[in-house]
């Protein structure tokens, strides 16, 4: 607090010293966005709650810059604040090209005004205007004050912001300090998968039946074909479709250059089709039982942590018990836990299959909220309890329960495991092969032969998970931080004892009847061929 008062005392010495010094372009929203009709709707828009998706390179963040800049030129002591994901993509993509170089040095805005260590610029005046990243909340809190009276709130990047800080700003950070005329915008480009809070936040689109769950936001969107101040992307986009061989359609093109709510299957690590892969789940007897014990046990000292059907928490992940009823025939079962991080989901996930198919299914999801802080002991009672219910299903022909845990390098821990939780053997999840084994879940989900129960942690991880771009540049293979898939990660090490045991049954036995005929039919065939012979024989010698 005290360095903004020394800097608004500079401001002020200045000004007094060089009366000039003031802003000599006036902002006209019509004269920016000259002619980008979607652009100046967006800029004219004063709604309290505002929601911006579009395609790349569509013109959004010069449009996001310019409502800055325009609402700190019209209300004197405003606060306008952008957050990116981290600050310092922030300062590279937005504050040095697109603020200062083109909408501040545009307008005549003095270099003076900017703070370059703070992301901040004071108007002549005393609006401000801050650049941060979601990364350093703490640090933004500053600067909020208690009301933001005719201020400027954007989160950009939406599309790959944690949705847990997603909507922790939007939901408990923001909205005691907003008034009527604060203006709270949402922005980003559509997303590379078809999920997530911001898009569920856009306005509903019939032909991918996504968005329409955010009531009360101002929706603008549109495409990279509508930026008139880009007039060669259209003849540079042809330019690449040719080089490449690729069509128009393509649908990450028809995304990124048209705005169309269409996704690749390659977009995310898991080719989960939840046409070919889903299942509703038949429900076991025992596992409403299990609900019911837990509701009426509270917090008691043994009881099943988070043995309740399937919930959401605040950041979008589901959290809770989900279990099937094998098929007949199914005697081999495999789970692994991933305890997960202190910060992460702890989870137990399970597979089935049996000699009658060649489908292993999903059968048991146990999954906790990020950071639930669980000790081994809650954790491992789940492994005890599904044990004992799922060697029931084995039966005693031969029928496998088998355990993986991921407990990094304490083979203790797994020692103990074995003898005080009943499970005979427990190996250590082989976790260096990431990629062969996503590649293994892909091959059973592509072939439609993996089967997941819908509405489980499991399916959420499949329809989510992504690999980290940067590091995929670099071929290495890790989880994109905005989602880190845990349960997902149980499924794998579990799924590395799949193995085909499937028996075709034997050819079903002819039909005697039907034989019979057969055989009379043919006899008939050959007598009336050797009686027709006959007679052509009895003709050329008579």
């Amino acid at each position: 607090m005290s360095f903004l008062l020394k800097h608004y005392s500079s401001e002020l010495l200045k000004r007094e010293a060089d009366p000039e010094r003031e802003i000599r372009k006036v902002f006209r929203a019509e004269e920016f966005a000259a002619g980008h009709v979607e652009q100046l709707a967006f800029l004219s828009d004063r709604s309290p709650w505002q929601h911006v998706m579009c395609a790349r390179q569509s013109g959004k963040s010069w449009g996001c810059d310019g409502k800055l800049f325009e609402n700190a030129q019209n209300y004197p002591r405003s606060v306008g604040l952008l957050l990116g994901i981290k600050g310092t993509g922030v300062r590279v993509n937005n504050w040095i090209p697109i603020w200062q170089q083109g909408v501040c040095e545009r307008y005549s805005l003095s270099a003076d005004c900017h703070n370059e260590s703070q992301m901040l610029t004071t108007f002549p005046n005393e609006a401000r205007v801050m650049f941060a990243g979601t990364d350093d909340l703490t640090n933004v809190k500053k600067y909020l004050g208690n009301r933001l009276h005719n201020c400027v709130v954007i989160i950009d990047e939406c599309q790959d912001q944690p949705e847990h800080v997603l909507k922790y700003i939007l939901t408990v950070l923001l909205p005691p300090m907003c008034t009527p005329t604060t203006q709270i915008i949402i922005a980003g480009v559509i997303p590379e998968m078809p999920v997530g809070y911001f898009l569920d936040l856009a306005e509903y689109d019939a032909e991918s039946k996504t968005g329409g769950k955010g009531p009360g936001y101002a929706h603008h969107s549109w495409a990279r074909a509508a930026n008139v101040h880009t007039p060669e992307a259209m003849k540079q986009l042809q330019d690449y479709l040719k080089r490449h061989n690729i069509s128009i359609e393509d649908l990450t093109i028809q995304r990124d250059w048209f705005k169309r709510r269409v996704w690749s299957r390659t977009a995310g690590a898991y080719k989960y089709r939840p046409e070919l892969n889903a299942y509703a789940p038949p429900v076991p007897e025992w596992l409403a039982e299990v609900y019911a014990q837990f509701q009426a046990e509270g917090t008691g000292k043994h009881k099943l942590m988070f043995a309740h059907p399937m919930l959401e928490a605040d950041d979008g992940a589901r959290y809770g018990l989900m279990a099937a009823e094998p098929d007949p025939g199914m005697r081999y079962f495999a789970f692994a836990l991933d305890p997960g991080a202190s910060s992460d989901r702890a989870s137990v996930q399970g597979w089935a299959w049996g000699e009658l198919s060649k489908n292993v299914k999903h059968i048991l999801d146990w999954t906790t909220p990020r950071g639930a802080g669980l000790a081994t002991s809650q954790m491992f009672s789940v492994m005890g309890w599904a044990q004992k219910i799922f060697t029931g299903y084995a039966g005693p022909r031969g029928g496998i329960v088998d355990w993986r845990y991921d407990a990094g390098s304490s083979q203790n821990t797994i020692d103990n495991l074995q003898n005080d939780y009943g499970i005979p053997v427990v190996l250590a999840a082989k976790k260096s092969d990431l990629k062969g084994q996503v590649d293994r879940n892909n091959d059973l989900l592509e072939q439609g032969r993996a089967l997941v129960m819908m509405g489980s942690a499991l399916e959420q991880d499949y329809q989510r998970a992504r690999w980290d771009p940067e590091a995929r540049a670099r071929k290495q293979f890790r989880w994109a931080t905005n989602w880190h898939p845990d349960p997902s990660e149980a499924a794998r090490y579990a799924l590395q004892k799949y193995l085909d045991v499937h028996v075709p049954p034997p050819p079903p036995p002819a039909n005697d009847l039907e034989r019979h005929r057969a055989e009379v039919k043919a006899a008939l065939d050959e007598a009336r061929r050797a009686e027709s012979q006959a007679e052509e024989d009895a003709a050329d010698y008579g």
